[in-house]
């Protein structure tokens, strides 16, 4: 999704959703690094806190995979679940780079 497209969904300007986008991404970034070093070190309670953290933001702002992909990493840490979390934080991290403010 691009900014104009997500700009139309919330009925804001361009130029607004240009600075809460920046602001997603800087937070994102701390919390994508804090959720790598969580998967690594198979800590479920910072897993479920830094993966809640982006996707209400990504919610917010109708960025739906990067918003699903953050789901299913919390609601799977919650219940302890061994899933392919490096995966799902791939499929955000690709989504992120790829979010052009």
């Amino acid at each position: 999704m691009n900014i104009k497209e997500i700009a139309d969904i919330l009925g804001f300007d361009i130029e607004d959703v240009q600075m809460v986008v920046e602001v997603f991404k800087e937070e994102a970034h701390i919390q994508m690094n804090l959720l790598h070093s969580a998967i690594k070190a198979h800590d479920f309670t910072s897993i479920v806190s830094a993966s809640h953290a982006i996707k209400g933001s990504a919610s917010n702002l109708h960025l739906d995979i990067i918003s699903k992909s953050a789901r299913e990493i919390e609601m799977a840490a919650r219940d302890e679940k061994l899933i392919d979390y490096q995966t799902k934080y791939d499929i955000i991290s690709i989504e992120l780079d790829t979010l052009k403010v």
